[in-house]
Formats: structure tokens, sequence, C-alpha cells
């Protein structure tokens, strides 16, 4: 019998599917929450994801879109960014032997395209959650936040204070600093990535190394060290400590600019001209915006880093 109610939020990618089977087997889930912002366009059945393939589809008419309106760097970043996004997915598939398929067996899923909908709110309240546990999702909002008996736990990619916000492992590689790269698991309040600390563990890592290998790596760390955080809030023997001060820095999915695209890649040793070399009429004053990487989505991360 289950000794405590303990619920997941998080998201549909593969990176999410591990971690989720990690704490399964730690503390015994009573269910997941899957955030899924395409549900809010084509709902989908039953719980599941929309295929890789079918991802992979949409991806590559959204490049070719921008190719035709005449955005050939733009749409040349995309691709560069999808197939390092897709290089890493399969490393992780083969190093962790994740076989795509469903969630843990027996558990109640329930799909939303936010997890902060009233529906979703009210999954939660009718299991009496002792604990909710967040791994790449938007960010909660208070009726969710203060839901939980003991609190909610989240499992940011980052050393706190330092990277707080969005794929902290694009600006961690862009900024050659390895030193802040790993797992913080902190209590969520209403800022973003600023609750107190659980647990912190770095990550081995050197350069040359791509964002989102990196965060494989996060990944793995994270179903060891969300699991472990959760265990020692529920035994009553967590160390919860109030962030260092620190001049950390929240990014959000706008700081990442076409401009800091290129730099990252010309980083990873690609040889890309100037955005302004291939700047047309029909880019206007668009010219700054970002190609499209699913950033945190190969695996989402909302606050943060898985999360």
């Amino acid at each position: 019998m289950r000794e405590h109610t303990v619920l997941l939020l998080t998201n549909p990618s593969a990176h999410a599917r591990y971690v989720a089977q990690k704490l399964h087997e730690t503390l015994g889930l009573a269910g997941i929450v899957v955030e899924d912002p395409r549900l809010g366009v084509q709902r989908i059945r039953g719980g599941a994801t929309r295929t890789f393939f079918v991802d992979r589809l949409y991806s590559y008419l959204s490049v070719t879109k921008t190719w035709l309106r005449g955005e050939r760097l733009r749409s040349r970043v995309q691709l560069i960014g999808e197939r390092l996004i897709l290089e890493a997915r399969r490393e992780f598939l083969r190093d962790t032997g994740l076989a795509p398929g469903p969630w843990p067996k027996s558990l109640p899923i329930h799909s939303t395209p936010s997890v902060n909908r009233e529906e979703t709110l009210a999954w939660c309240r009718a299991r009496s959650p002792d604990l909710l546990l967040v791994c790449g999702t938007s960010i909660l909002k208070a009726p969710l936040i203060r839901l939980p008996r003991l609190g909610a736990l989240n499992a940011h990619t980052s050393i706190l204070p330092e990277y707080r916000g969005m794929f902290p492992e694009f600006w961690q590689v862009l900024h050659s600093d390895l030193e802040s790269a790993g797992v913080t698991v902190h209590f969520i309040d209403v800022g973003v990535d600023s609750g107190d600390l659980v647990l912190q563990r770095r990550v081995e890592a050197s350069f040359p190394i791509c964002p989102w290998r990196l965060r494989n790596r996060n990944v793995r760390l994270t179903g060891t060290l969300l699991g472990q955080a959760a265990a020692e809030v529920l035994a009553g023997v967590a160390d919860r400590r109030s962030q260092p001060p620190g001049s950390g820095r929240t990014y959000r999915a706008r700081d990442i600019t076409l401009e800091k695209q290129l730099e990252l890649l010309r980083i990873l040793g690609f040889r890309l001209p100037d955005h302004h070399h291939y700047r047309t009429a029909s880019e206007g004053g668009a010219e700054k915006s970002s190609a499209h990487w699913p950033h945190a989505g190969q695996d989402r991360g909302a606050s943060g880093g898985p999360r």
C-alpha cells in the first residue's frame, strides 16, 4: 500500500518518460499529469503523444515554409538545430535503453494543454497529493503550488542561483560555463526557480559539447536526484535552505535570438555567416527573430530545465 501520494507533472518527451520511470521505481507515483500545448490545437486520445515521425514532419514543413519566405539563414539554423536534437535524442535512447512507448503501466495519466487549467487542478485535488514533482512544464500558478500538503519540488538543470529560467544548457555552452552545469531540486514558489533548495549536484562535462547532449546528462541525474529529494521531504529529513545570494540571471525563451543561435553554432564548429548577409526584404523587421528550436522541448523546460 502506498504510504504517500506523489504526483508527477511533466511533458510528453522521452526525457520525461525516463524520469517518470525512475521516480515510479523509487517512490511509487500515484499519477502523472502530462502537459502538451499541442492538445490545445489537436486533441490526442488516451494520453498518447503524437509520434516522433509526425513531429519531425511538422518541423521540416516549418523549415520549408521559412525557406520559401526567403529567410534562408533562419531555415539553415533551424535544420542544424533539428539535426543536433535528433542526434542527442538517439544517443539518449541508446544510452538509457529507453524504448519509445507508454508511461509506467497502471498509472493514471491526465493529459492537458496546461497544468494550470481548472480541470487539471481538480484532477490533482481529487488525489489529495502529499507532494508534487515537476519536471518540464510551464510555470505553476499559486493554486497548484498550494495544493500538496508538503509542497512542490522542481528539478532545474543548473546549479542555482545561476541560470534561472529557460534552457540553461544553451547559455552554459554559449558562455563556456560548465561550472554551473548540473541539477538543482528546489521547492517551487511564485517566482521563477527561486524557491528553497533541497539538493544540488554537478554533472561531469567538458567541451566540446552541445546543449542537448548536456541536457541528456542532466536528465539522467534528475531521475536519481529528484527521487532522492522527494524521499527526504516525505521522511521529514530534507535539508531545506534558502538560495544563496547571487547574480544569476533569469533567461526567457525570447532571449534565444537568431544572433545567439548563430553564436552557439559557431562555438560548436559550424561555419555560418552573419545574419545580415542573408537579410531579404521578405524578412523585414524580423531579422532578429530566432529559428524554431524546440529548445526545452526535445525536452521542454518551464521555469527551467527538465524544468
